[in-house]
């Protein structure tokens, strides 16, 4: 039991139970190969503001950062972004997967999946 409105730790907590209780359904963290770099052209195509489509309150920037893409959530810290395919990619302080296929960003952890559109 936990008094926190904090996703984060509420997320760690079903991760461990789902991992522990073996549920099938659940999505839990991926082992996978990072890629070496993503096309410039893709970079361009992904930096943009992102809403969500659940809330219309939460938004995601992802914008250049050197040789790489960062993401920020609500104006906070930027997360440096690693690519395992041209359009997924993870960032290490959510274990969450994210997509991108057109205008929309998709983030799946475990039993929570939103949807984001670009502005």
């Amino acid at each position: 039991m936990t008094n926190v409105s904090n996703h984060l730790i509420i997320d760690e907590i079903v991760r461990a139970i789902a991992e522990v209780y073996q549920w099938k359904d659940y999505q839990s963290a991926e082992k996978f190969t990072l890629l070496p770099a993503v096309a410039d052209s893709l970079k361009l195509h992904y930096a943009g503001r992102y809403r969500s489509t659940d809330d219309q309150k939460t938004n995601i920037e992802i914008l250049p950062a050197g040789n790489d893409l960062a993401m920020k959530v609500e104006g906070g810290k930027a997360f440096k972004t690693y690519f395992t395919q041209p359009n997924k990619f993870v960032i290490t302080e959510q274990p969450a997967m994210w997509t991108i296929a057109g205008d929309t960003l998709k983030m799946f952890n475990g039993w929570r999946n939103r949807a984001f559109l670009k502005q």
